[in-house]
């Protein structure tokens, strides 16, 4: 039972190290303007209340929130 336990407690580190070496860290509250937010939802294809990870938004360069 015990290694049982171990393991499965260092493959959820594993996991995790793996999800912060790939972007997989959450900036969706990072985003304090709802309008802004939904643009960014629209740009990388997602909807609320989704996540949105760094790696998300790490290849926009430009974003049109004219008129939003």
């Amino acid at each position: 039972m015990q290694k049982d336990c171990n393991f499965l407690k260092i493959t959820a580190a594993v996991f995790i190290a793996a999800a912060i070496a790939f972007g997989q860290t959450d900036i969706t509250n990072k985003f304090i303007d709802a309008n802004f937010k939904a643009v960014v939802y629209e740009k990388i294809g997602k909807t609320a209340p989704a996540p949105i990870y760094d790696s998300d938004v790490s290849g926009i360069i430009r974003l049109d929130v004219e008129g939003k």
